[in-house]
């Protein structure tokens, strides 16, 4: 009963809605194939209207792709898993047993009737020895069942004792496999994560550069589609949220992985640093996180740049017409303290 078999039953089990950003993210582009398929046959026929009509649909359609995109990058941090009981997960009780395929196959045994056909082909007393044994064979998947529910209860204590004892290890493992960052890993997003204490974990994440957000916007002109420049303020403004954004959730994973007072997570993005001239994250946001401020966050309604502010974050993001300078990174303090 390791740590690995532990997490990889509590992955199996854990499953959650993609959030509603993600989805229409998804669904458009699912539909960019149909949608060029239908443009480039109505531009090859000679009918003015068709044309102007796949125009505009085509027109349409990029328009609704950017916007979902932008959406998506934009929430990142609107949903997290939900938080994990590790006291009720280490005092659950031993699992019952059900035989609910031995009881289905009994009832299916009880109540056979033979058909006047079977009589007279002599084949009901055969039909009515499969059904024992179906019984037999139930029995088994039942017991098989148990036994892995039983097997699946232990792994569940053993790892909920060992995160409740604070146990290193666990926090490694449970991170590792139950794997909270994988909607951001599809964002280009990652994240490196280190305790020496049970109460905080240090996140840093690694985030695409500016060139996340797209320089130009589609737009419609006298019914066509053309392009416009994304003004700089509202480029780095989504930037900067996408980046807090990120934050956040990693934050929120973390919270609800772990019983952690604070977290600490800097985010960065890959750049050379000209002291070294090697490629190494340049930190644009830092901050020390306290469970409760945080988790008392409206998420959908926040602005994640300004909540991150209000937490005392620091940030490079000054001005919002250039690119983010580099931030101090934030530490626990000696007011924070890490004791339990």
């Amino acid at each position: 009963m390791g740590w690995r078999g532990a997490l990889r039953a509590i992955q199996a089990e854990q499953r959650r809605q993609e959030r509603a950003a993600a989805r229409r993210h998804r669904e458009v582009q699912l539909q960019r194939a149909q949608m060029e398929r239908a443009y480039r046959q109505a531009m090859a026929q000679h009918n003015t209207a068709m044309q102007a009509q796949a125009e505009q649909a085509w027109a349409q359609y990029q328009i609704a792709a950017f916007e979902a995109y932008i959406q998506f990058i934009l929430s990142v941090h609107v949903d997290a898993y939900e938080t994990r009981d590790w006291n009720a997960l280490a005092h659950a009780a031993p699992p019952q047993r059900w035989n609910q395929h031995e009881q289905a196959a009994v009832h299916a045994l009880r109540t056979f009737q033979p058909t006047l056909a079977q009589r007279a082909l002599g084949s009901s007393a055969k039909l009515h020895a499969e059904l024992e044994a179906a019984v037999y064979t139930a029995r088994q998947h039942d017991e098989v069942a148990h036994r892995q529910a039983v097997e699946s209860w232990e792994w569940y204590r053993t790892v909920a004792q060992g995160v409740l004892g604070g146990d290193p290890e666990a926090y490694a493992v449970v991170l590792e496999h139950l794997t909270p960052f994988a909607e951001l890993e599809q964002l280009g997003v990652w994240v490196k994560t280190k305790s020496e204490d049970a109460s905080y974990v240090e996140a840093e994440v690694v985030v695409r550069g500016a060139n996340v957000i797209p320089k130009e916007m589609p737009s419609v002109a006298r019914g066509k589609l053309s392009s416009k420049a994304v003004p700089a303020a509202q480029y780095w403004g989504w930037y900067e949220d996408h980046v807090c954004g990120a934050a956040i959730r990693v934050a929120r994973e973390l919270f609800a992985a772990l019983p952690l007072r604070h977290v600490l997570v800097h985010v960065g993005a890959q750049g050379v640093n000209p002291a070294t001239g090697h490629e190494e994250p340049q930190w644009m946001v830092s901050a020390c996180l306290e469970r409760e401020p945080v988790m008392r966050l409206n998420f959908e309604r926040i602005d994640p740049s300004d909540a991150l502010a209000a937490l005392g974050a620091n940030t490079g993001f000054k001005k919002k017409r250039q690119a983010p300078g580099a931030v101090k990174l934030a530490t626990l303090g000696p007011a924070v303290g890490i004791g339990r």
